[in-house]
């Protein structure tokens, strides 16, 4: 059985790339990288929860700080 999923979870990664300013490239680079773990909600479909982008603004954060 499938995890219940609210509306406030569910988030592409381009939604949570544009969120913390991150490109959509390099937010994807993270997600293959398997940094990122979405979650599938039926049918398959990846979603990001919060922790994600929380993810992602660290990266972007190590990334500007190079």
């Amino acid at each position: 059985m499938a995890a219940r999923v609210t509306p406030r979870d569910v988030s592409s990664i381009l939604v949570a790339a544009d969120a913390v300013g991150m490109s959509r490239q390099d937010a994807w680079m993270r997600e293959h990288k398997e940094l990122l773990e979405p979650g599938r909600i039926e049918g398959g479909t990846p979603f990001h929860r919060d922790e994600d982008a929380a993810m992602l603004r660290r990266i972007a954060e190590r990334l500007a700080r190079q």
